[in-house]
């Protein structure tokens, strides 16, 4: 879902900026800054022209290190010396990180222009150098520019993580980004931006609407124990609400838990998903409130009088579930549902399955760079298995998941009289194979080792 976020936010940069980006492979830096309206030049292309120059040269470099840190004419230090970003054209947030990082060291960047072109000894490339600088009516620009691109910066950190499910929170998070580049472009200060905001905007509808082939992100929002119906009551309305429970009614799974005995009206219809592409995405979003306020009433068509038929014995923990207001502390989704699965047996074995749906591929990036680290060129004939296995001992290390006072020792005397030895007949195996491992010769790191699994 990043990539939705990715294609809509390129949309908009796409036709608000035309300057190229930089090519390392072809440095020339004479047509990096677009003119708009024959006359104004791009503020993105201006910014990238400095963090261009600032990073040609060590002694560029070590410049602008002198001048955050400089005392004369009242400047105040910088507490931290910082370098600008360059951006890249497959990465967005690139752009916005080269953007913030300008407008943070405004007073510094438009000082190293001056400097540069005071430097100069051509009078045409110092005029040049001179036409770069940002006045500040471009660095308003740069501000407004970022007020937009934090909102998808924002949309995207809310289903980025790497330890727990985000697929609940995609579709508010879209919802989200929909809802506040809507209003900003409406606005009399964002008058530039509204073409760029447009394309965002049917960028985000076009994917939105597709969502609606899945059943995945409802039934991961209802799993959410903190929001459950909260949020698809309060955007969504009365009527998208019963479609929603509807179609979570009939999801197959009470069958597989608790055996075929089930009427088959019980059995769910493959084409039954919630046709939210059938209505119009403006109408629907256009109804997102910013009122944080929750109506605590449930008002869903006449499921509430089904509880207790006994053709549906489903409904029951359906709706005991849904209607029931849980405390969940500090404790997170995968937490909550480890406790309480018990509880709700069914939707617990919803919850294995929907919850490890990857909405971003924050956490794969994360196990390919581990992974990368784990196979070096001594351990490169290692199998799949063996690879699974360091990077799951490793994950359990680093997150102190491994029980320090190694308590399997204990489980096994406890399991030995079901195996039919007697627990001080398993406890001496157990400390003869501790010694037995400690007693065996330790290799040194550089002595060379035959593995038997590898393929030489």
């Amino acid at each position: 879902m990043a990539h939705i976020i990715n294609l809509a936010t390129q949309a908009f940069l796409s036709v608000h900026s035309k300057s190229k980006h930089y090519d390392p492979a072809a440095p020339d830096t004479t047509d990096l800054v677009a003119v708009r309206h024959g006359f104004e030049r791009d503020e993105i292309g201006l910014v990238r022209a400095i963090a261009v120059k600032e990073r040609s040269s060590a002694k560029r470099k070590e410049l602008f290190q002198r001048i955050q840190t400089r005392t004369d004419d009242g400047h105040v230090p910088c507490t931290q010396v910082l370098q600008l970003l360059l951006d890249t054209k497959t990465r967005w947030s690139s752009t916005f990180l080269m953007l913030r990082r300008a407008l943070d060291l405004k007073e510094e960047v438009n000082y190293f222009v001056r400097l540069l072109a005071l430097e100069e000894q051509d009078v045409e490339k110092r005029q040049k150098l001179m036409e770069v600088e940002l006045v500040d009516s471009k660095w308003e620009r740069v501000q407004l520019l970022l007020s937009l691109l934090v909102q998808a910066e924002k949309a995207q950190h809310a289903f980025s993580a790497e330890q727990g499910p985000t697929m609940h929170a995609v579709l508010p998070a879209l919802e989200s980004l929909f809802k506040a580049w809507s209003l900003r472009k409406n606005m009399a200060k964002y008058g530039d931006f509204t073409d760029a905001l447009d394309a965002g905007l049917n960028k985000i509808s076009e994917y939105y609407e597709q969502t609606a082939t899945s059943d995945a992100h409802i039934i991961a929002m209802l799993l959410d124990p903190a929001q459950k119906l909260n949020h698809i009551r309060l955007y969504w309305g009365e009527e998208l609400l019963a479609e929603a429970i509807e179609h979570a009614e009939v999801i197959d799974r009470y069958d597989a838990i608790y055996g075929p005995n089930v009427p088959s009206s019980k059995v769910a219809n493959p084409g039954h998903h919630i046709t939210l592409r059938d209505r119009k995405l403006l109408s629907l979003l256009g109804e997102l409130s910013d009122d944080d306020t929750e109506d605590d009433s449930f008002s869903h068509h006449d499921t509430h009088n089904q509880w207790g038929d006994p053709a549906k014995p489903w409904l029951c923990g359906f709706h005991e579930y849904l209607n029931t207001r849980e405390h969940i502390g500090s404790l997170s989704i995968v937490q909550w549902w480890g406790l309480n699965t018990p509880r709700y047996p069914v939707w617990g074995s919803l919850a294995r399955d929907y919850l490890p749906i990857m909405a971003s591929s924050v956490s794969s990036e994360h196990a390919f760079l581990s992974t990368g680290i784990t196979i070096s060129k001594r351990r490169n004939c290692l199998k799949a298995d063996i690879i699974e296995a360091l990077q799951c001992m490793k994950s359990l290390s680093k997150k102190h998941l491994l029980f320090p006072d190694n308590p399997s020792i204990v489980s096994e005397v406890q399991m030995a009289p079901t195996a039919g030895v007697s627990p001080a007949e398993a406890w001496d195996d157990i400390t003869d194979n501790l010694a037995g491992d400690e007693s065996q010769e330790e290799f040194d790191d550089d002595q060379d080792v035959y593995v038997p699994f590898c393929d030489i």
